[in-house]
């Protein structure tokens, strides 16, 4: 059973304003004693899920959301104008995969105490054996 400071050092990490899906999978994914890179990565992974629900919302039509009603003094018109929620929101959906593969690399390097050998390290180590004929 986790110490309540452990419990309370995840509760601390977790990001603050966090939305029905970010804090969902804030739950889901936290660990008890994760390390802080892991916390920082899962964090932003929360909002990214976030700002995808109010892409979602914009693309669906409420226009409340990421967008701005512009009066036109000239002719009196007005002019609504969305920031690119479709590009936006394919850009977002990427960068929470990306980071959500990195979630699982992270907690298994920290949990093991040793770091992935870099690619220049294991081609070292090929050249090394092609040397001594190994």
């Amino acid at each position: 059973m986790p110490s309540e400071a452990v419990a309370g050092a995840v509760r601390k990490l977790r990001p603050t304003g966090l939305g029905t899906r970010g804090a969902a999978l804030w739950a889901d994914l936290a660990e008890d004693g994760q390390p802080a890179a892991r916390a920082v990565l899962l964090g932003e992974g929360c909002r990214l899920a976030d700002r995808l629900d109010r892409l979602d919302a914009l693309l669906r039509g409420e226009v409340k959301v990421w967008a701005r009603l512009t009066h036109r003094l000239l002719t009196e018109d007005y002019e609504l104008h969305i920031d690119a929620a479709a590009s936006e929101a394919r850009q977002t959906a990427s960068t929470l995969r990306l980071i959500l593969g990195q979630l699982a690399g992270v907690g298994e390097a920290a949990s093991s105490g040793a770091s992935k050998p870099a690619i220049e390290d294991e081609m070292e180590r090929r050249r090394a054996n092609r040397r001594s004929g190994t």
